[in-house]
């Protein structure tokens, strides 16, 4: 198998999966390559506490429903990772 820079082989994860194609994470904005289904990173997913946000919330729907249920959660848990960040910068700690 020839090894491509910037592929991530790490185990499926929440909604990481390697893979060969090149998406972009909905909670870094960053680009990756991986699953075509994959909608973060694989190091958003491997952060302590975002694997178990992104799980907690995942339902299976098919079709439409489950795309756009997805978009939500993403932006849902995008939001909490700006809140613990913020909380961190400003000393607040992290509480979950």
């Amino acid at each position: 198998m020839i090894e491509v820079p910037g592929r991530d082989m790490r185990p499926k994860l929440g909604f990481w999966a390697p893979g060969h194609y090149l998406r972009g994470c909905i909670l870094c904005d960053g680009k990756f390559i991986g699953d075509k289904r994959a909608q973060v990173c694989a190091d958003c997913a491997y952060v302590p506490g975002n694997s178990s946000l992104l799980v907690r919330g995942a339902i299976i729907v098919s079709g439409f429903a489950q795309e756009m249920y997805a978009k939500y959660l993403m932006l849902k848990v995008r939001h909490i990772v700006e809140q613990r960040k913020k909380r961190q910068e400003t000393g607040g700690g992290d509480n979950g």
